[in-house]
């Protein structure tokens, strides 16, 4: 037998000599662990997700086309500051002792950004109600912005539908003027047709050079007159023709307002908050299993010392 073989049959000899010590070691460590974990308050947690909204800007803003409701990192920050969880207590108890706290976790999913809020408290009730009031105090904060950015591009589309009538009354009016021009100038036209058939029936003999001069020049003043007719129609031809543009302009401009009302979002909450039912700290089973092994382990090393010391 060699000397490895009979080290180790002493060592299992110390053990068996000595293993109610080392068992009622085992079972001494966990009970004192079952102790403390009785004692310490258990620790509750409450969790839910939010979806951040997104709205979309008037066209030429300033700042890019599109934003979130509230910067998801930002948010989260000021979460994990307890602001917002003081800002809760202070609400719904008045400002008692702090007896918990928040955190959040962003990350995204499908370009969606979203924030997982965990409120920890000794008080499972509270610490639903705590985290409902800072979820609810977000929501209504990023409601305000979502329902102003809404407005305003509701009150885009009203202004370019008004510009739209307005633009479409020009039009008819132009219309109807060009119309009573058309006439008038059909009418005169025929006139200065029958006025010029007269004119060179005239047996100039009969009537005076002066009276001759004066039929002429009348002749080439209604020629004048027609031609400005003719330039006054064909400005209002191109004034009616820039408003279906200007029309045609304000329409395109309605779709991407009305897109984008539709694009934008509100923040949503994807996760409700539920009242936990079991604690997550302390972990009693994990904790006394622990501290058996422990005392297993410093039982056994004791034991080992002793027969060490002795010899």
């Amino acid at each position: 037998m060699t000397e490895g073989e009979v080290d180790l049959k002493h060592c299992f000899q110390i053990i068996h000599h000595r293993k109610i010590f080392i068992i009622g070691g085992m079972l001494l460590f966990m009970v004192i662990a079952a102790i403390i974990v009785s004692i310490v308050s258990p620790v509750y947690q409450i969790t839910t997700m939010l979806k951040i909204g997104r709205i979309y800007l008037p066209p030429n803003s300033i700042s890019s086309d599109s934003q979130l409701l509230e910067p998801v990192k930002l948010l989260a920050g000021v979460i994990d500051s307890g602001a917002p969880l003081k800002n809760a207590e202070q609400k719904l108890r008045g400002g008692t002792a702090h007896t918990g706290n928040m955190e959040a976790e962003t990350f995204y999913k499908e370009d969606f950004p979203l924030i997982e809020i965990r409120c920890y408290n000794r008080e499972p009730q509270f610490g639903f109600e705590l985290l409902t009031e800072v979820v609810k105090t977000i929501i209504e904060r990023h409601n305000r912005k979502y329902e102003s950015n809404q407005k305003a591009l509701s009150t885009l589309v009203d202004n370019l539908r008004k510009k739209i009538k307005t633009n479409e009354a020009t039009i008819a009016a132009q219309t109807q003027h060009l119309q009573e021009i058309h006439k008038i100038s059909n009418e005169g036209q025929e006139e200065v047709g029958v006025f010029k058939d007269d004119l060179e029936q005239l047996d100039s003999s009969t009537i005076s050079p002066i009276e001759l001069l004066f039929l002429q020049s009348s002749s080439l003043n209604e020629g004048t007159f027609f031609a400005q007719m003719n330039q006054v129609k064909a400005d209002l031809q191109v004034s009616i023709e820039a408003n279906y543009e200007k029309i045609a302009t304000f329409q395109d401009s309605i779709v991407k307002m009305e897109n984008r009302i539709a694009l934008s979002l509100p923040t949503e909450i994807i996760i409700q908050p539920v009242l936990p039912e079991d604690p997550i700290s302390p972990k009693k089973t994990l904790i006394v299993v622990i501290a058996g092994f422990m005392g297993l382990v410093f039982a056994t090393l004791y034991v080992f010392l002793r027969e060490y010391v002795k010899d």
